[in-house]
Formats: structure tokens, C-alpha cells, sequence
């Protein structure tokens, strides 16, 4: 029961961030390609480069959180239901 309340609790928070993430890789993704234009400079280049690989890597680590949380919730789920029957 206690792991089906956690689940609902950070199901939200997991949902958002992911959202978030997602549309910071698009804007990042869309400024990379189409304003190529105004980084006369590599420092700001890279700048944007290490942001979309760090918000990247913050998409997968989200990605991995959520399923695994969401393999654990469903094992227990199937565990609890198997030993009521």
C-alpha cells in the first residue's frame, strides 16, 4: 500500500520533469539549428551543446526513475494480488 501511495505521489513529479526536460531539448535542439547564425563564437556554442547534453542525461535519468519505479510498483502489485487468490 505504501509503495502504490509513492507511486501516485511522485507519478506527477516524474510526469512534469519529463515534460519539462522535453521541451527544453526542443527549444535547445530548435536554437542549435536555425540561429547557427548568431554563435559567432565557440564558447556560447558549447555552451548550448553541454546544455542539451546535460538536459539529455537528465531525460534518461528521468526516463530510467520512471521505470523503475514503475516495474517495482507493478511486481508488488502482481505479488499482493497472487497471494490473495
Amino acid at each position: 500500500m505504501n509503495v502504490d501511495h509513492v507511486d501516485d505521489c511522485l507519478m506527477f513529479s516524474n510526469a512534469a520533469a519529463f515534460c519539462c526536460q522535453v521541451s527544453c531539448v526542443i527549444i535547445l535542439l530548435y536554437s542549435l539549428v536555425f540561429y547557427h547564425s548568431f554563435m559567432i563564437n565557440a564558447a556560447l556554442t558549447t555552451a548550448y551543446v553541454f546544455w542539451l547534453f546535460m538536459v539529455s542525461v537528465g531525460l534518461v535519468l528521468t526516463a530510467a526513475g520512471g521505470i523503475m519505479l514503475h516495474h517495482y510498483v507493478s511486481r508488488f502489485t502482481a505479488c499482493a494480488l497472487s497471494s490473495c487468490r
